[in-house]
């Protein structure tokens, strides 16, 4: 069985165009996937906070307190007085 050429000891020089394409490749994945997440991150963290925001409104189906809800109230206890002053 013979050795190739380039896993011979005496040609044992490292491909320094090699290892730099390799590093560059890695950097560029490393960028990739960093930004990929920083989008990520700012998008969900603009969604939390118009979630956030739109809990302190009013919903446009809710109204909030209506008069007619607080007049039975009012009824009822005016209606207690009259019964305890009889």
């Amino acid at each position: 069985m013979s050795v190739p050429v380039s896993q011979s000891p005496e040609n044992r020089r490292i491909d320094w165009s090699a290892v730099v394409r390799i590093l560059l490749l890695q950097i560029l994945i490393l960028l990739t996937i960093s930004s990929a997440i920083i989008g990520y991150l700012d998008w969900s963290s603009e969604a939390a906070w118009a979630d956030f925001i739109a809990a302190g409104r009013p919903s446009v189906s809710d109204p909030g307190p209506r008069s007619e809800s607080r007049t039975p109230v009012r009824f009822a206890s005016s209606q207690t007085r009259r019964v305890r002053e009889s």
